[in-house]
């Protein structure tokens, strides 16, 4: 039988479960389920945090006990796939080192913010605005980040960017670092196809990129890549290959249906 594992982080809690398929047919196996807590503030109601060490410490927990009562071992789950409550952000340094915990998706302590922004956006006539009813949340990541970047500048220093908590709770499980040359060999003779590594710090790159040309510094997107992006550096496919599966849909390797055109690990 394969095993898969479905993570979904709410609110309150997390629960994993375990799916299995054989002979064509699917079925979950096993839900269980681990709390962590949600610190609010009585003299603010806007407050609602929650902490990345709680998150994870509870899908541990959670993960432990689908095991146990599933009889399933752990090296038997072939994949896991993670889904977050959305606009929960997080403020990260160096390694993802968080700054503090989680906004909250409930945590509205950006209000403010989110007027500033949505105010912006229409003294400059930004479409983007009238996408999302005209008003910008407080809910979500401009805002919280603004929120944060004004309210804690003894930490600004250590700022180097922001995750959702899919993002991030995706990231601390893999904790794939960029210029893993194994990694990207793997990569690369997976897809049948160059990984494009860009050589150095790309740490915020992208965001930068676009800031740009919305600055008038740059008259494109395109012009900020050719003036910012590092250099690449291609880890190229290994064409001679071990006996594959003999059915050719299932050899992802080999699938002559893949594009020729390499993949580029692009920074964010």
């Amino acid at each position: 039988m394969h095993v898969v594992a479905g993570v979904d982080f709410g609110t309150l809690s997390v629960r994993v479960s375990f799916f299995g398929k054989s002979q064509g047919t699917g079925k979950r196996l096993v839900m269980a389920a681990a709390e962590y807590p949600l610190h609010r503030h009585r003299d603010d109601p806007n407050f609602a945090t929650q902490s990345h060490d709680d998150h994870m410490a509870a899908l541990e927990r959670a993960m432990h006990e689908a095991l146990r009562l599933s009889s399933v071992s752990g090296d038997e789950v072939e994949a896991i796939a993670i889904d977050t409550t959305g606009s929960s952000v997080i403020i990260v340094g160096e390694g993802l080192k968080p700054i503090g915990d989680y906004y909250l998706w409930c945590d509205h302590r950006s209000w403010r913010e989110a007027d500033e922004i949505t105010a912006a956006a229409h003294r400059q006539g930004l479409e983007a605005i009238e996408w999302c009813g005209g008003t910008y949340s407080s809910e979500w990541g401009f805002s919280k980040v603004l929120h944060w970047l004004r309210n804690n500048p003894e930490h600004r220093s250590q700022f180097v960017t922001a995750l959702e908590h899919c993002d991030m709770a995706a990231a601390t499980l893999c904790g794939i670092p960029q210029r893993n040359d194994v990694l990207n060999q793997i990569y690369a003779n997976v897809l049948n196809k160059p990984v494009l590594v860009p050589q150095g710090d790309t740490t915020s790159l992208g965001s930068a990129i676009f800031a740009f040309p919305a600055a008038g510094e740059f008259k494109s997107v395109e012009e900020a890549q050719d003036a910012f992006c590092a250099p690449i550096e291609p880890s190229s496919p290994i064409r001679k290959r071990s006996r594959c599966t003999t059915d050719s849909s299932r050899c992802i390797a080999n699938c002559t249906s893949v594009s020729d055109r390499p993949m580029q690990r692009r920074s964010r």
